[in-house]
């Protein structure tokens, strides 16, 4: 019974995606609104935020044209390079699609409240060397892990599609506060930082729901919060793309720019590491999170099935796609478990290989079983 609702869910979702009748309206236009804001000194493609360490991508100009610019003219506004329409044409839709979207100057805040750290793992169990199956405390979804830290090459980018779930039930049990973030990464998977982009499902039994995106690079010695941005309001439905990419600084390294969309909207920013660390590389995830709230995990929010697209990692200096259902002979996939309680299982993924939309990335459902 569980495995035919959760392809029906998947299937369902797929079909309203591709008509767009309830999902947030997806529609996008080839050049993209100008809004204000002025630019680093030294680089004209970044914005202060007033936050220490995150600046935003500078806005196109009117007349902008990702089809025709050139790959320096694409790389100045923060958009990776075009790929071979006739090569990769999924790939080249998937791109245009994704950064023909309205670019607007995102407003943010900091929730020093609220922290995304890397999983607390409780138990690994070998199923292959390539394919291991692992329980945590805080994570579920897949994690590839790579011991040639593959993925801190210049120009790898880790993206997702996914519809904001609803919250459901949650306040059977009383006055609680419930949190679910839904994020894509790097790091975090035996390692003291990830940097992540995603979104928030917060149900407080008082006050109601609270959606919103955020980012964050988090690490065990700086322990940064998550950073809400404000200005693209997120709903139950509405379609969001997540993206962590390592854009080449040209310099033989990386600037960290996380992309993140509601609907037809796009922002853009660009992260410093904190103070002492540097990226790692090891690994990358696609997750459904209980988040640490005040010091402590949180209680899980209770969601619908929620179906993933676009599940896909692109690391192009060496010609490679990595994804759940697609490895390196190097790299191992972990599908993680989240335990809220030595006795409650609370969220478990499952995968759709490899066609759900497209033959060149994978399909992800999240399932819970709270028992509110």
């Amino acid at each position: 019974m569980m495995t035919f609702r959760c392809a029906f869910a998947l299937a369902f979702a797929l079909s309203i995606l591709s008509s767009g009748s309830t999902f947030a309206q997806s529609q996008t236009s080839e050049q993209g609104s100008v809004q204000g804001g002025g630019t680093t000194a030294g680089n004209p493609k970044l914005v202060e935020t007033g936050i220490p360490g995150v600046r935003a991508l500078a806005l196109p100009p009117a007349g902008f044209s990702i089809k025709t610019a050139t790959d320096e003219e694409l790389n100045a506004y923060g958009i990776p390079p075009r790929p071979n329409e006739d090569k990769n044409p999924q790939e080249y839709g998937d791109w245009l699609r994704k950064f023909s979207k309205t670019r607007i100057m995102p407003e943010l805040k900091i929730n020093p409240n609220v922290v995304h750290a890397p999983a607390a793992i409780k138990k690994i169990e070998t199923k292959t060397p390539s394919n291991q199956i692992a329980y945590s405390d805080n994570w579920s979804g897949y994690v590839i892990t790579d011991p040639t830290n593959m993925f801190r090459t210049p120009g790898t980018r880790i993206s997702a599609v996914f519809p904001q779930p609803k919250a459901i039930s949650g306040c059977t049990m009383g006055p609680g506060d419930y949190h679910a973030s839904f994020w894509v990464g790097i790091d975090g998977w035996g390692s003291n930082d990830v940097l992540q982009v995603g979104t928030e499902l917060e149900l407080n039994c008082g006050s109601g729901v609270n959606n919103y995106g955020w980012i964050e690079w988090y690490d065990s010695v700086n322990k940064n919060p998550e950073i809400q941005i404000t200005n693209m309001p997120v709903g139950p439905g509405d379609l969001v793309e997540a993206d962590v990419w390592l854009e080449d600084n040209g310099f033989g390294g990386n600037a960290y720019v996380l992309l993140f969309s509601v609907g037809a909207q796009m922002v853009g920013l660009s992260l410093s590491p904190p103070p002492g660390v540097a990226l790692i590389g090891n690994c990358v995830e696609w997750i459904a999170e209980r988040p640490t709230v005040n010091g402590a995990y949180s209680n899980l929010t209770n969601f619908l099935l929620m179906p993933w697209f676009s599940v896909n990692t692109v690391v192009p200096a060496n010609g490679l796609q990595v994804r759940p259902s697609k490895l390196p002979l190097t790299s191992t996939l972990f599908t993680v478990n989240m335990d809220q309680s030595p006795h409650v299982g609370v969220s478990r993924p499952l995968l759709y290989p490899g066609s759900y939309p497209d033959q060149w990335d994978d399909g992800i459902l999240f399932v819970t079983t709270l028992p509110y």
